[in-house]
């Protein structure tokens, strides 16, 4: 039927092929009948062809591809499912406030107030960045809003700096804010943002019950996209108060790579140092660059601004390409900390299993070997004197022999994986903060 060859043609097409209508309208041509689509055909009559294919052709245009390419109407999940919606909620009048102006907290961008950029690195760093390090800093992993409100409900309206797009981590984890709900070292997941993962703005209600009373909140950035814009939305006649204080005051800084960055977290509070700072009761800076923190000494100057840490836990081993950059970067990396932060504890953090270890007996050796060079590059300075250096080997930290179910890819922790790796990390910096 002529149905089916405008449903071939358009297959054609898909192919790179340019085919004009062969009868009637097609898919590939403005979409349906219904759609007043534009019937394209390569000449407008018999005579006309003969004479331009003499020529060589000339054939008529075509447009690009546009419009649906079926009757069948896709199917409405907001229509049908209103927890998977993406609507804004309606009925609410909101108050809108900026996470930066008191009593709301804001943390994780230790730069924020000279550049009032919502950015992991300084805008002006002593030294020119590496370039893959400069783009990520834009990411807004380890950002959180705290504060205490009788609010029904919150909301969030956000502006990204660009669309989701991962094929391996969900757009709640790279795009999307989640909540936690409760007073320091008692926070519960409560909502998070389900929202249009193919448009840069949303405005999505995270949380709501039918009672007002006070309760501790708190809000967790985007892992792996930056943020223009933010705004929280509590109901128009709610009050609001600073959140109570955390039992550590300064914050614990994490730097290494994807996986540091919450790589492939479901949504942002399941990234181990997120999960960290709720059982730590600590602020987190996340300084985890995907592919690019491999130890470089501008990156460390950077690092070494922050006036007040309690805590730097160094997790780039899986983003050095073999031991000698480790044995090489690591010493360097540790000094230059060390000029401003003589006493600040450091915790160095060997590499977890990946999964093809479980049948490439090859890939563990060479996990230990980076793993023994690190130790030993901890074990050199601690009897030198730096009795503030630490070394956890990272080999049991996605658990026992089920450690390859806990990554999307291989490599890359699913939640499971992220809270394990809390799990045997939360006791050792317990001990490190303790002593």
């Amino acid at each position: 039927s002529a149905h089916h060859r405008g449903q071939l043609t358009y297959l054609l097409r898909m192919l790179d092929r340019d085919l004009h209508s062969t009868y009637g309208p097609t898919a590939d041509t403005g979409g349906l009948p219904a759609a007043e689509a534009p019937t394209i055909y390569a000449y407008p009559d018999i005579d006309a062809l003969l004479e331009a294919e003499a020529r060589g052709g000339d054939r008529a245009s075509l447009p690009d591809r546009t419009g649906p390419v079926t009757e069948r109407p896709g199917l409405d999940f907001d229509r049908h499912d209103e927890k998977v919606s993406t609507a804004p909620p309606a009925g609410h009048d909101r108050r809108w406030y900026a996470p930066y102006v008191a009593p709301l907290e804001l943390s994780g961008f230790c730069w924020f107030e000279p550049d009032h950029v919502y950015r992991r690195l300084p805008a002006a760093p002593p030294q020119p960045l590496p370039e893959a390090v400069d783009g990520l800093a834009f990411h807004t992993a380890g950002g959180q809003i705290r504060l205490r409100s009788d609010s029904r409900s919150v909301a969030v309206r956000v502006e990204l700096a660009g669309p989701a797009g991962m094929c391996h981590m969900p757009a709640t984890g790279q795009c999307g804010f989640d909540i936690y709900v409760g007073p320091p070292g008692s926070e519960r997941f409560a909502g998070s943002a389900k929202f249009d993962h193919t448009q840069l703005r949303y405005e999505v209600q995270l949380f709501g019950q039918p009672e007002a009373q006070w309760r501790d909140l708190t809000l967790n950035f985007p892992l792996y996209q930056g943020v223009r814009r933010i705004e929280i939305g509590l109901d128009a006649t709610a009050q609001v108060e600073a959140p109570a204080p955390r039992a550590v005051e300064a914050p614990i800084l994490f730097y290494g790579t994807s996986i540091t960055q919450g790589g492939c977290a479901t949504r942002p509070g399941m990234a181990y140092p997120a999960i960290l700072s709720r059982r730590l009761q600590a602020s987190c800076v996340n300084l985890g660059f995907s592919g690019a923190g491999s130890g470089e000494p501008e990156v460390a100057r950077c690092l070494a601004l922050i006036e007040s840490c309690s805590l730097f836990v160094l997790d780039y081993d899986a983003n050095c390409p073999d031991v000698a950059h480790l044995t090489r970067t690591l010493p360097v990396f540790i000094d230059i900390l060390r000029q401003r932060h003589p006493a600040t504890p450091i915790l160095v953090l060997s590499g977890i299993p990946k999964a093809s270890e479980a049948w490439n007996p090859a890939a563990v050796d060479r996990r230990e070997e980076r793993a023994t060079a690190q130790r030993q590059v901890v074990d050199q300075r601690v009897g030198a004197g730096d009795t503030g250096l630490h070394f956890l080997h990272g080999s049991s930290l996605l658990g026992g022999d089920d450690f390859d179910e806990c990554t999307v890819d291989g490599t890359h922790p699913t939640d499971l994986g992220f809270l394990r790796m809390a799990h045997g990390l939360e006791p050792v910096i317990r001990r490190i903060l303790r002593s």
